[in-house]
């Protein structure tokens, strides 16, 4: 399962570097990362004492995620949201 995941966000990141918009990318290694902060942050999620919202947390891992990778998208501008 988590081979097929990486390969899925592989493939994303790669068509990311290509059309410019995820210059920084370095599609497999980086998939593994990305997917080790998703599983994190959803471990944390089923936690009984989790910290934030399901829809906070995965805005500020989607954030985290674009901003590592360099995005040029308007998602990533559109993401963005300050923080208290």
């Amino acid at each position: 399962m988590a081979a097929g995941q990486e390969a899925a966000l592989a493939q994303i990141l790669h068509r990311g570097r290509r059309d410019g918009s995820l210059p920084w990318a370095e599609p497999e290694s980086d998939a593994r990362f990305i997917r080790a902060v998703i599983a994190q942050a959803f471990d944390e999620q089923m936690a009984p004492t989790a910290s934030m919202s399901a829809t906070e947390a995965a805005a500020r891992v989607r954030d985290f995620v674009l901003r590592a990778l360099g995005a040029t998208t308007t998602v990533a501008a559109a993401g963005r949201q300050e923080r208290p």
